[in-house]
């Protein structure tokens, strides 16, 4: 048996959000990367803690694309 969208109900699978749905959550952005610089600034201030790089690179995409 299949399961509606969380939100709408409608459409199949177990996704959380149809894409009609996820759509109005999220919306319909390009994409927003990180520049070269800013790759560089945030592997200089993290050397030595790959676990922190990644954390950082995360958060700076995130705030990027307001998510």
């Amino acid at each position: 048996m299949t399961k509606g969208c969380d939100e709408c109900g409608v459409g199949g699978g177990y996704a959380l959000y149809c894409l009609a749905c996820a759509e109005k959550f999220i919306g319909n952005k390009e994409w927003v990367s990180l520049t070269n610089e800013q790759i560089v600034d945030l592997v200089i201030k993290n050397a030595g803690f790959p676990t922190k790089l990644a954390k950082e690179i995360e958060a700076k995409l995130k705030e990027k694309n307001a998510l």
